[in-house]
């Protein structure tokens, strides 16, 4: 199939040079096609960012809009408008830069969608994301018009494709980066529970070789509540503590690689580079000097602060608890 659907829109008020697009409105963009309606094959709607002074648009936020395909094609736009009002008062920053489709192409349809989000931006961008996952992966791609024309007569214009590149915050990139651990540990889990497993049924088997239908049945459901027990342990979201003990190891291997390097320049078994020297001391004049006894003193305080709040609560639901009773004792 052609990357390219030949229609007739005129050409952008400015060249994008290339689309970055924030994680969540990828995750929002499949949360959506998981909820679409029955029957609908796919969904779309409108993109909301920026676009920075080097023509590159910066799709920070998106929300969905309604639509349906059949003989006749119909969008809600009086969703779409009141969803733009409100998002204007929470984020006045923010502008429609374009729409996304799930899919793997481009058809005719899309561009009546591409005509239509061209009223509320010069030069919209069309965001083509694979929500089947068919190949492993979102596989993001950003189209835009061109136009051709004979003089300044339009005849025609096409749908070109342009860069896609994912733009992370720092909150988002450490969200993603336990997600994919806890990805990984799940994909490990799983092969020791099915090893696990395996070897509880052919040591009942071995235990209870007559027993009948019965027997089984009760195996196959101790079984199963034996593995959601383990996958619930395995598969829980990480705590506050570990998620701090996972920060401070990776700080712990920054720092290590920072002391190599230094020391490395130090040696004289490598050159130095100014500016990383200046991002160092930058970096390490921003780090509050606290003394080992100010620091005991600190954490002291914030321990007996949570103690004393713990005890609070307790010593609360123990007075509603007695007040219930004498509240019964006296009707």
């Amino acid at each position: 199939m052609e990357q390219s659907t030949n229609i007739f829109l005129s050409g952008g008020a400015f060249n994008v040079r290339a689309v970055k697009v924030a994680p969540v409105v990828l995750l929002s963009v499949l949360d959506h096609f998981m909820r679409r309606p029955e029957g609908n094959k796919r969904v779309i709607g409108a993109l909301l960012g920026n676009v920075t002074s080097d023509s590159t648009v910066e799709v920070r936020s998106s929300f969905p809009v309604s639509h349906s395909e059949g003989e006749n094609v119909a969008l809600d736009t009086d969703y779409f408008e009141t969803m733009l009002e409100l998002h204007a008062k929470v984020q006045p920053s923010e502008s429609v830069v374009g729409w996304y489709g799930t899919g793997i192409a481009t058809d005719d349809n899309s561009v009546l969608f591409h005509e239509f989000f061209g009223r509320s931006c010069p030069s919209p961008v069309h965001l083509l994301i694979d929500a089947h996952l068919d190949s492993d992966g979102f596989n993001p791609r950003a189209f835009v018009t061109t136009a051709y024309s004979i003089g300044e007569l339009e005849l025609s214009s096409e749908f070109r494709e342009v860069p896609v590149a994912m733009q992370f915050s720092a909150s988002e990139k450490f969200g993603l980066d336990a997600l994919s651990q806890n990805r990984k540990k799940q994909e490990l889990a799983m092969d020791e529970d099915e090893d696990e497993d395996d070897d509880a049924y052919d040591d009942e088997r071995v235990m209870e070789p007559q027993n009948g239908a019965v027997s089984a049945k009760h195996s196959a459901e101790t079984r199963t509540e034996r593995k959601l027990m383990r996958l619930r342990a395995k598969y829980a979201m990480p705590s506050e503590v570990d998620n701090l003990e996972r920060s401070l190891a990776r700080l712990r291997e920054l720092l290590d690689v920072v002391g190599d390097e230094v020391t490395a320049v130090v040696n004289g078994e490598r050159e130095g580079d100014r500016r990383l020297g200046r991002f160092l001391s930058e970096t390490l004049a921003m780090v509050p000097r606290i003394g080992l006894d100010e620091f005991d003193k600190m954490i002291g305080d914030s321990l007996r602060d949570h103690l004393m709040v713990l005890y609070c609560a307790k010593l609360t639901q123990v007075q509603l608890a007695m007040t219930e009773k004498l509240l019964a004792v006296e009707l």
